[in-house]
This record gives structure tokens, C-alpha cells and sequence, in this order.
């Protein structure tokens, strides 16, 4: 290994993510401290779905920058590498696919977040249990279970992957446009059916009901807009509400079988909204509220193969009644959706298809050589198609001949005979 001083990637564009139909381009360093004989040099580029056990492969394609791939029949020639610094140019052309956006996760940051906001799971836990229940749930790698990979191989003489460069990790969003500019309005209850502790009883759920309905002037929205909401709360139980927050979470759900359901969420806002409506039985009372969403957002809304990434408003309300009998106060989420394109920009964006639609589109290796020859065929190519005859203003009230609507070579060799036949027209006249 002492003879390959460095041997890396390094990307054009180190700064934001690539999407769909955009181009990435780089290069391979090689810096050599004496001589090497090689077979090849490849790049191979690959996106894929961890889950649990098992992986799901979007795309895996590879090119060789000098030699060829490997898996060929017939071994390559050797090449020579002399010593010094080396650098080899390539492309690569991502197709119009809508992949799954790149996503990370680590066990530290979802148990912290869950430690810290325990009081919006079914049922209070302890730091211990919480770490234990989310250690068991998580389905995945702690680092990034949607990845998108580049990586480099140096094939010398007798023995192919030799060295191996280090993985550069792409950063990649998908195209998810936002729709018209239209006011809605949503609408749920505390407790959520779908949160609702097994232990509440039937009867204190009665007592402790509260409706919670929001108008937003738009159904997505993007990252860096100020989401304006009226909340109107209405008090539907028979005990005074005297506590309300409300703050936006992004979601990850994994569906069954991969693994049993479970839900994981990230506080997106720096602090919720706290509200102390102290709202009596049969009251309500409506806020205005406001929510910055950050300049850059970890994923818009999407649905993988195993996965639904999403965003939430929740909170909980704090009941008079289980205030006093020491119970936790009742959770409660409504779902928001996130773009990344706005509507009125969506016309600049390359139409693309969803990836479980078309798995054989793949990204593809561009060579510079084989594109100058494809223009140069091209062009060739066109010049051989016969030209349309010159544009002929045809005079008003005018009746056409049968031989002015012949082929084009025979009205153009015509033209000067019908000149003449239409001026002695004019002159009889």
C-alpha cells in the first residue's frame, strides 16, 4: 500500500444536495510514489434502502476510467502508471427518477428527543425503558439507512480491488412540488384515537374531550416559509383545559412487516407554542399561530419502500381532572405536508417518474469522447435530409395550380417560368 500515497474522490459540487436529471462530476486523485501496473480504474455509483436485514437496491452501476469493468471476459492490457500526482475525469448523469431523499438516523438523537419529550408517547417511560424500547425498535443502521454511495477502485496486476477509496456519501432530495395555493382546514380530537393510551378509561374519556380545528392558508408548504395557522380549541368534557402546546415534528413511520409498526419524531421548531387557554366545559377559544420552518429540511413528505417520512403538528392538552389525579396530559397529531419546489417553480423542474415504476432507469456514465462522436454523426446526419423549398407568399383571391403544388425541387426550378406567366396574367388584364 505504500505506493499509493492518496487515492480519492473529489466531487465538483461539495455544497447542497443533487436531484433528479443533474449531472455529477469529479474526479479520481491518484498520487503514486513509484510505478504501477494496473488493470483498471473504476468508479461505481449506488443507492440503496436499508431495512432491518435485508437491502433495497435502487440502482448499481459502475465504469472504468481506464481499462474496463470488471467481470469482462478477456483481461485488459496492463497499464503503466508512472509516479506523481494522476487525475481522472468523470460523469455522471443522474436519470429523471424520483428516488427516495438520502436519510440518517442515530439512536442517540432519537432517544434524547424521546427522553425529553416524553409526555407526547402513550404513556410516561422512564429514560431506562425508553432507551431500551427504541434500541429494540429502530430497523436500521444508526448512520444512514437511504444512502446514496460513490466509491473507487484501483485494479493493479493479479489482483482486482487492490485499493479501495473512501465512500463519498451524496446528499440526494427528490422533486416533490407543491400544489396550488388553496386555504384548508383540518380537524381532530384530543385524545387521537390513534395515540389514545389502552389505560384511559372509557369514562374519563368522556370527561377529558377536546376538538381542535386549524385553518392554514395553504396545504404544503417549503422549507424557510412561516406556516400561519388559526387554531380554534374547543373544550367538548366536563373538566376545565388549562394547558396546550403545539409544535411541528418531522415523522418516520416504518409499516409492518418491516419491522412491527413504530413511529419515531424530531422536533423541527426550536420551542413549541405554549397556551394557557384555562378554557371551562363548552368554551373556545381561537389563537393565531406561527411556525418558522427551518432554511433546510432533512427530507420532504415521501413514502419509500419501507418507510413513510412525514411531518406533524402535535402537542398535548392538560385536563383539570388527570392534572389532579397525577396522570399525564393527552397527546394528540394532525399531519402537514412539506415540499421542497413551490407551485409557481414547478415548470423549471424536470418532470420526473416514480422509481418503483421504472427500476431500469439507471445513472449513466458520460464520455466525453463518445459524445463528441454522437454530435459529430449527428450532424452528418442531417445534412444528407433534402431542404424544404424556399417560403412562397401565395397573392390574395389567387387560385394555385396543379404544378405549384408539386414536389419542392420542381416549383423551385418552376419559379421563374411562373413569374413570367403571371406577370403576362396581369398585363393581358
Amino acid at each position: 500500500m505504500w505506493r499509493v500515497l492518496q487515492f480519492q474522490i473529489e466531487l465538483d459540487k461539495t455544497v447542497g444536495c443533487f436531484r433528479p436529471d443533474e449531472l455529477i462530476t469529479g474526479r479520481v486523485l491518484l498520487v503514486l510514489a513509484e510505478t504501477l501496473y494496473v488493470r483498471a480504474i473504476r468508479v461505481r455509483i449506488y443507492g440503496e434502502e436499508r431495512a432491518g436485514s435485508s437491502t433495497l437496491t435502487f440502482f448499481d452501476v459502475e465504469s472504468a476510467l481506464i481499462g474496463s469493468t470488471a467481470g469482462s471476459s478477456t483481461l485488459p492490457p496492463k497499464i503503466t502508471l508512472h509516479a506523481g500526482s494522476l487525475s481522472y475525469p468523470f460523469r455522471i448523469k443522474l436519470p429523471a427518477v424520483n428516488y427516495p431523499p438520502s436519510f440518517e438516523v442515530s439512536h442517540t438523537q432519537y432517544v434524547k428527543s424521546s427522553s425529553l419529550h416524553c409526555s407526547f408517547l402513550n404513556k410516561p417511560l422512564t429514560t431506562h425503558s425508553i432507551t431500551k424500547r427504541l434500541g429494540e425498535a429502530i430497523d436500521c443502521s444508526p448512520t444512514s439507512p437511504i444512502r446514496y454511495v460513490l466509491t473507487a477502485y484501483l485494479d493493479i496486476v493479479g489482483r482486482p480491488e487492490w485499493r479501495k477509496s473512501d465512500d463519498v456519501v451524496l446528499q440526494y432530495q427528490p422533486i416533490v412540488i407543491a400544489p396550488p395555493h388553496e386555504a384548508c382546514v383540518f380537524t381532530t380530537r384530543v385524545p387521537d384515537g390513534t395515540l389514545q393510551d389502552k389505560a384511559i378509561s372509557k369514562d374519563l374519556t368522556k370527561e377529558c374531550l377536546a376538538q381542535l380545528c386549524f385553518k392554514l392558508p395553504r396545504e404544503a408548504w417549503c422549507a424557510g416559509d412561516a406556516i400561519t395557522l388559526d387554531l380554534t380549541l374547543k373544550n367538548l368534557g366536563t373538566t376545565t383545559i388549562h394547558h396546550l402546546t403545539v409544535e411541528l415534528h418531522s415523522r418516520v413511520d416504518a409499516p409492518p412487516p418491516h419491522p412491527p409498526p413504530h413511529s419515531y419524531v424530531l422536533p423541527v421548531t426550536k420551542a413549541p407554542h405554549d397556551l394557557f387557554p384555562r378554557l371551562p366545559p363548552g368554551g373556545s377559544a381561537t389563537f393565531t399561530l406561527i411556525f418558522h420552518l427551518p432554511a433546510v429540511l432533512p427530507f420532504p413528505t415521501f413514502r419509500t419502500q419501507t418507510r413513510t417520512l412525514s411531518y406533524q403538528l402535535c402537542g398535548i392538552a392538560a385536563f383539570a381532572k388527570r392534572n389532579f389525579k397525577g396522570d399525564p396530559p393527552l397527546a394528540w397529531s394532525l399531519p402537514i405536508e412539506i415540499a421542497n419546489v413551490e407551485h409557481e417553480e414547478g415548470v423549471y423542474w424536470p418532470v420526473c417518474v416514480p422509481y418503483r415504476e421504472y427500476l431500469d432507469l439507471k445513472p449513466i456514465f458520460l464520455d466525453a469522447a463518445e459524445e463528441r462522436t454522437s454530435a459529430t454523426e449527428a450532424r452528418e446526419g442531417v445534412t444528407d435530409v433534402p431542404q424544404p423549398p424556399p417560403y412562397r407568399m401565395e397573392e390574395e383571391n389567387e387560385t394555385v395550380t396543379e404544378r405549384e403544388r408539386e414536389g419542392g425541387v420542381v416549383v423551385v426550378a418552376g419559379l421563374a417560368e411562373l413569374a413570367e406567366t403571371r406577370s403576362g396574367r396581369r398585363s393581358s388584364t
